[in-house]
């Protein structure tokens, strides 16, 4: 909303004043109190309609109130229009938007007095989508304690991942259980070949026993597929959104 710089001059009042009544009050307080501004309405037109005087500086109303959408416009000689430049010019600046992307009413390109429309000074949408934000949440800079090894975030980094592949070195310690058919075959006399049944693990595992009754397991032929396990956490959608380049309202 637009603030015009003004300022009210209470009355002062007689010693001894004493109003019949509040009314009475109320009007001697009204009547005495007085406007004063820097800005001289030579220069300054207040009305719901453009001046056609374009030197002016025009306050607009909306039904001769001001309202929330109320600016102070001025003529661009170069666009050939009356125009209020949009409060936040800081393009590092990021807001939060839960509503639809694109046009159409409560959309994003009409958010913020934007328009449907190429980005340009005075036209198109106030605010876009940052697409570096897809995917990923937003965390302050800074040393992430739970990094091994220690991380130190900046700021438009990008870190972590989704889903991650475990290596062997961060598998626990565990065990696997071994099954095994009947078929045991003596080999130069003192070697016997186990051969695991279906479903097996697929492990080489040396037994050691007497020489005569050494065993060499040999796993039957299987295939595993390695799955990423999901790393995410509780999330919720919302799209992150940054300023265009567009720079003025347009009345």
């Amino acid at each position: 909303m637009a603030v015009l710089p003004v300022q009210l001059i209470p009355p002062t009042f007689p010693e001894g004043y004493c109003p019949p009544s509040l009314q009475q009050f109320a009007n001697d307080l009204q009547s005495g109190t007085q406007l004063s501004s820097g800005i001289s309405l030579d220069t300054l037109v207040i009305a719901d309609t453009a001046p056609a005087d374009h030197s002016k500086a025009w306050f607009k109303t909306v039904g001769g109130i001001v309202t929330a959408a109320s600016k102070l416009f001025v003529w661009s000689t170069a666009l050939s229009l009356w125009v209020a430049p949009n409060p936040e010019q800081d393009l590092s600046a990021r807001r939060l938007w839960a509503g639809a992307l694109g046009a159409g009413a409560g959309a994003l390109n009409e958010y913020d007095g934007g328009s449907t429309a190429a980005v340009g000074p005075a036209t198109g949408p106030m605010w876009e989508e940052d697409p570096t934000f897809v995917g990923r949440s937003p965390m302050h800079p800074g040393i992430i304690p739970t990094a091994n090894p220690a991380k130190t975030l900046t700021v438009g980094e990008d870190y972590g991942e989704g889903a991650h592949l475990m290596t062997a070195q961060e598998v626990a310690p565990h065990n696997h259980a071994l099954s095994a058919d009947a078929s045991i075959t003596n080999v130069n006399g003192s070697i016997k070949t186990v051969t695991t049944g279906a479903g097996g693990p697929g492990l080489a595992i040396g037994l050691t026993a007497p020489p005569s009754t050494d065993l060499a397991v040999v796993p039957n032929a299987f295939t595993t597929t390695q799955q990423a396990m999901p790393v995410i956490h509780p999330v919720r959608g919302i799209y992150v959104i940054r300023r265009t380049a567009r720079i003025f309202y347009v009345s």
